[in-house]
Order: structure tokens, then C-alpha cells, then sequence
């Protein structure tokens, strides 16, 4: 079980790409819906904010920027 401290920064910002590249487009994933995504599926634990400091630190746009209509 690795805590969020047991992850560097860089393996959490790919996490967080890995999981943005196959999200639906129409649909796009909360920082939240990701925090708890990496919870499940990495065994992460990792605040809402934190998700979305190294969200914006991979150039990656907000839900709203991310979603196509």
C-alpha cells in the first residue's frame, strides 16, 4: 500500500496523464473523481489539491478546458 509520500512527484503527475488519456472526452475526470481513482487503482492516497497542483504542473487543462462538446 504506498501512501502519497512513497510516490514522487513525477510518477503521480504520469498517474495522473495515464488516467486523463483514457478518460471520456464528453466526460472529463473531477480532480476529485481522480484522487479517488488513484486511491483505487494505485493504492494512492492523495488530496484533492494536491491531484490538481500536479495536474496543472503537467500542462494538463481543467475539466472544463478538457472537455470537447
Amino acid at each position: 500500500n504506498k501512501e502519497g509520500n512513497d510516490v514522487t512527484p513525477r510518477e503521480l503527475k504520469n498517474f495522473i496523464t495515464i488516467l486523463i488519456s483514457e478518460e471520456n472526452s464528453k466526460q472529463p475526470l473531477s480532480d476529485e473523481k481522480l484522487r479517488t481513482l488513484l486511491s483505487s487503482k494505485y493504492l494512492i492516497k492523495i488530496a484533492r489539491r494536491t491531484v490538481a497542483k500536479y495536474r496543472e504542473e503537467a500542462g494538463i487543462g481543467s475539466t472544463r478546458i478538457r472537455r470537447l462538446d
